[in-house]
């Protein structure tokens, strides 16, 4: 015993080891408080034996776990589904790359939750709405199935027959023609056939059933009731048709129409007078109130239906054309030019060109001094438009260009304060001008619309209009007022330019009169202005 004892000593201090796999049975580690029942490393071994199990620490969880398959050989368990194009709505398919997400294609569209069938056997299928019947049917033109009416369902209209495939016309509907020898007998149908007499060269038609009718010829008499045999034996009917007969009489005609009924004029349009006045090209027939007329007009665009060549409506207009007055005034409104400084272009008018034939030419100045100018502006009567930011419903038209244009051109057309048409920059303006800067020195780009309460930037407010001032270019400036406190303006029927600013509007008890103002600032050589149109207008005031 004590042999013993001392012989098994060693292995008191030893570990016991248990085979699992021949003493184990229903082994249960349910309660144990801890179990780890796989290999655990960072690397695969190199060496496996197939049903081995190992937990790889550096992989994430769902794919730490590899098992032994083929010896040496470890496969991971499990693998996480591509994220790649994963969209509510596509399927998961398996593909030459491997798994892939994919939307529905080919003959179907959409979703898995809305597929749309869009072909059939790889053939399209028209997206449009049937109509109530339709098959559908192969197109070669288009390339699809679409929708249409199946053959031989159609509604036949008037005078057609349908028969499954055939469709004919309704021999109802289809004059009969016959000929003969003599009157026809027998029955017809009722504005359906029709006959010939060959022996008298004579057309018959059914003119009710079963009721044939001759078509009269020159050489038969003619009965008018009870009158009978030939007109000209009629004595009176003879005399009374006679006189009206003749080929050289004529008859007036009357009311909207007037004349021979040969040769008729119409004097009225639904008992209202239209002018005699010729039109000119583009012109329409405007309404003049006071001469209760239609009369040629040139019909312009904006904010009023104002016709600027209807002289009925007209407070002032004037194209030129009449020349001067004795006192040396131009135009026949009484225009007046006036020297700001340096040496001005003397003006003369009626040179035009077909298009202007009206033209002003010459305001301007020749000179080199800073600042020097010429204004051209209306002297009577004075003060066209009074008060003209307090009083609505006024209008004015200006057209003019410059033959030649620089930098240092100096500009201004509209209305400056009537005790001020010759001065460059004067305290009160509405209208359109060149120059931009502090100094009042020329952008030599585009017009600039404002309107000025002071002879400095800051009582101004301007808007560029974005039009280009170019040499030998024809412009229009439209200026109106709707609504006190409110000007408008545009330039060659653009867009409108709004001026409601109290600050910058001039004072409400101003007058103003139309101007032109050419100057310039440095440089040599002629700056003029020619000028082609003025007109005016002021509702309620009167001249």
């Amino acid at each position: 015993m004590v042999l013993m004892i001392s012989a098994g000593q060693p292995g008191l201090k030893g570990q016991t080891r248990v085979d699992m796999a021949r003493q184990g049975k229903n082994v249960d580690f349910a309660s144990a408080d801890k179990t780890r029942p796989f290999k655990v490393g960072s690397s695969l071994p190199a060496q496996c034996e197939p049903g081995e199990v190992f937990f790889k620490t550096n992989e994430i969880a769902s794919q730490a776990v590899y098992v032994c398959g083929p010896e040496n050989s470890w496969q991971a368990v499990g693998r996480e589904l591509p994220t790649g194009d994963m969209t509510p709505g596509k399927v998961l398919v398996v593909g030459e790359s491997g798994v892939q997400w994919r939307s529905p294609g080919g003959d179907i569209g959409g979703t898995i939750e809305n597929l749309t069938v869009r072909g059939l056997q790889g053939r399209a299928v028209s997206s449009a709405t049937p109509s109530e019947g339709d098959v559908l049917r192969w197109s070669a033109v288009t390339g699809m199935w679409e929708a249409r009416a199946p053959e031989g369902q159609y509604d036949p209209g008037a005078g057609v027959l349908i028969a499954g495939r055939s469709i004919s016309v309704d021999a109802a509907t289809v004059p009969s023609y016959s000929t003969g020898i003599g009157a026809p007998t027998g029955n017809c149908h009722a504005g359906g056939d029709y006959y010939v007499d060959l022996a008298a060269q004579r057309l018959y038609f059914c003119g009710a059933n079963n009721s044939w009718r001759a078509v009269a010829s020159s050489s038969d008499t003619v009965s008018w009731g009870a009158i009978t045999g030939e007109i000209s034996a009629q004595t009176d009917l003879w005399s009374a048709l006679s006189s009206k007969a003749d080929s050289s009489h004529s008859h007036n005609l009357g009311g909207d129409v007037t004349g021979d009924v040969t040769a008729a004029t119409v004097v009225r349009l639904q008992g209202r007078a239209v002018s005699s006045e010729a039109p000119s090209d583009g012109q329409a027939l405007v309404w003049d109130q006071a001469g209760q007329q239609w009369r040629p007009g040139s019909v312009s665009g904006g904010a009023s239906g104002w016709d600027p060549m209807d002289a009925s409506t007209l407070v002032l207009r004037d194209d030129f054309c009449s020349g001067g007055t004795s006192s040396g005034q131009i135009g026949a409104l009484g225009w007046s030019t006036s020297t700001i400084a340096g040496t001005s272009i003397t003006p003369s008018y009626n040179i035009g060109s077909a298009t202007h034939p009206c033209e002003l030419r010459g305001i301007g100045v020749s000179s080199t001094n800073a600042n020097d100018g010429r204004s051209f502006y209306l002297v009577n009567p004075t003060g066209p438009f009074q008060n003209a930011t307090s009083t609505p419903n006024w209008e004015a038209k200006f057209i003019w260009q410059y033959p030649t244009y620089a930098t240092d051109l100096r500009s201004r057309v509209g209305l400056v304060k009537s005790d001020e048409p010759n001065v460059l920059v004067p305290t009160s303006f509405m209208g359109i001008r060149i120059d931009a800067d502090s100094a009042w020195d020329p952008s030599g780009t585009t017009f600039v619309a404002c309107v000025c309460n002071g002879n400095t930037k800051s009582n101004c407010t301007d808007v560029d209009t974005g039009v280009t001032v170019s040499a030998d270019t024809w412009y229009k400036l439209h200026i109106w007022s709707d609504a006190a406190g409110v000007i408008k303006m545009r330039i060659n029927d653009g867009t409108t330019i709004t001026f409601n600013n109290p600050s910058t509007l001039p004072a409400s008890t101003t007058d103003f009169q139309p101007a032109w103002i050419v100057g310039r600032t440095g440089g040599t050589g002629n700056r003029q202005a020619y000028i082609d149109f003025f007109a005016g207008r002021v509702t309620g005031i009167s001249r």
